[in-house]
């Protein structure tokens, strides 16, 4: 029997593919999380004091090491602030939610909302609220000997250890993933303009439908792990989607082989530039054209 088949350009624009294993991410997470918890045993040992200080740091370093995802560095401190410095907000209101009765209960279902109400900021604030509510819950419970301002510090601490190790690993990595990806398109198009004409022209269109795919990938996977809104992901998308009438024009002159002009080439390559090296301009756009 003769079944249907897709034509080969729509399999490869819905086909995904696995995104790579972050081994930067494990390595700062292996590394980051039980640091603290270990230097406050190798030094005071098992006692209440040191090792209550060495899980208040851990968590502080748990909540600052994953609220980092792929993005701008700019991105990634925003949520490790908003995850650290809700969090040790946290840990405050905690305690005032100690003892039996309904008091606890009706400042729990207040947390609850005000979380809410934050969540709704941006993204990096819907992390930070679920950690209030999170750390809110962990204090009411945890008794130490520690007193409240020495476990909120010891949480910042942690929280601090692991920003730092954020900005330590921003500096192996070049480039905005999400960002390259998308300027990676407007590259093979220019690639596809030079090849119009030549034998590598069906090699460059096939690269350049694996860098549009590729790029729509990286986008929805980064959406889909983002929560809340992210304007940065929003205008990225836009940016792939106004992409497309470059693309098919690039495509269309490959096929009938129209000869491009060499400044057609330098401004399809320098439309990579701005999203690549810096975000769009916010807030700002050229001027209506006039009839």
């Amino acid at each position: 029997d003769r079944g249907l088949h897709a034509p080969a350009w729509l399999e490869e624009l819905v086909r995904t593919s696995r995104p790579p294993v972050p081994w930067r991410d494990v390595a700062r997470f292996a590394l980051v999380i039980p640091a603290p918890l270990a230097l406050a045993i190798a030094v005071g040992g098992m006692a209440g004091s040191a090792l209550g200080a060495g899980v208040f740091a851990t968590m502080g370093s748990l909540a600052a090491t994953l609220a980092p995802q792929s993005g701008p560095l700019r991105g990634r401190m925003r949520r490790v602030a908003a995850a650290s410095l809700l969090g040790g907000t946290g840990l405050v209101i905690g305690h005032g939610l100690s003892g039996g009765g309904w008091q606890p209960v009706l400042l729990m279902a207040v947390v609850s909302a005000v979380a809410a109400l934050i969540s709704s900021i941006s993204g990096a604030f819907s992390l930070g609220a679920l950690q209030l509510l999170v750390y809110t819950a962990i204090s009411s419970g945890l008794e130490t000997p520690l007193p409240a301002a020495a476990e909120v510090g010891f949480f910042l601490a942690g929280a601090a250890w692991g920003a730092l190790a954020v900005l330590l690993q921003s500096r192996t990595e070049s480039l905005d993933p999400d960002r390259a990806s998308v300027g990676a398109v407007f590259d093979r198009v220019a690639d596809l303009l030079e090849a119009v004409g030549t034998d590598r022209a069906e090699d460059a269109r096939r690269a350049l439908a694996q860098a549009l795919n590729e790029g729509y990938d990286r986008v929805i996977h980064t959406r889909s792990r983002s929560a809340g809104r992210s304007r940065e992901l929003a205008e990225l998308a836009g940016v792939l989607n106004s992409a497309a009438p470059l693309v098919e024009a690039a495509v269309a002159s490959a096929r009938g082989e129209v000869a491009v002009d060499s400044r057609d080439i330098g401004a399809a390559r320098a439309l990579a530039t701005p999203v690549t090296q810096r975000p769009p301009v916010l807030g700002q756009r050229p001027p209506a054209v006039e009839d």
